[in-house]
Parts: structure tokens; sequence; C-alpha cells
């Protein structure tokens, strides 16, 4: 699966990779490989983050979530929360 990291404001580092990547992970095994490519886009606000993280899988899917936290892991986990639910609904 190929992943896309953008930062608007941002500063990419392998320690937030490391993060998107596990967060993905859980997403990924409920889809059985059937997911093609991941963008994920974190965008810094004033004293907020957002985090939109789009999942394109097999058959012309496209699994769309997007939160707004206080910090780092709870933008990205609200958003991958979102992408869960709909991988489920997918596969279920």
């Amino acid at each position: 699966m190929r992943l896309e990291l953008t930062g608007r404001h941002v500063t990419i580092t392998p320690a937030v990779r490391k993060s998107v990547d596990e967060l993905l992970a859980h997403t990924l095994r409920v889809l059985n490989d059937s997911a093609v490519s991941a963008q994920v886009v974190l965008t810094a606000q004033k004293s907020r983050l957002h985090a939109d993280v789009t999942v394109h899988a097999r058959g012309e899917k496209f699994l769309r979530g997007e939160a707004t936290g206080r910090d780092l892991t709870a933008a990205l986990g609200g958003a991958c929360d979102k992408i869960d639910q709909q991988a489920r609904k997918l596969k279920g």
C-alpha cells in the first residue's frame, strides 16, 4: 500500500510517520490487503490540529475520515476511528 503523508504548517518527522502507520494498521487488517493507497493531510490551525485521512480500496471504494484535536494523537485517532467504522461496514 502506498502512503502519502502531507503536513501543512506541521513538520513530518519519523515519529509522526510511525504513529500514522500504527493507527492505520488496524484498518488495513480489516480490509485484508484490499487497500490500494492512503492519503493523510495534517494541518495546524492556531492551537488545534486537523487530520484528514482518505483510504482508497479496490473496487473504487473510498473511506474518508476527518477530525480535529488539540494534539496529533487525538486528531489522528478520531479520523482513524471513523475509517475503521466504514471499513467494518464495507466488509460486513
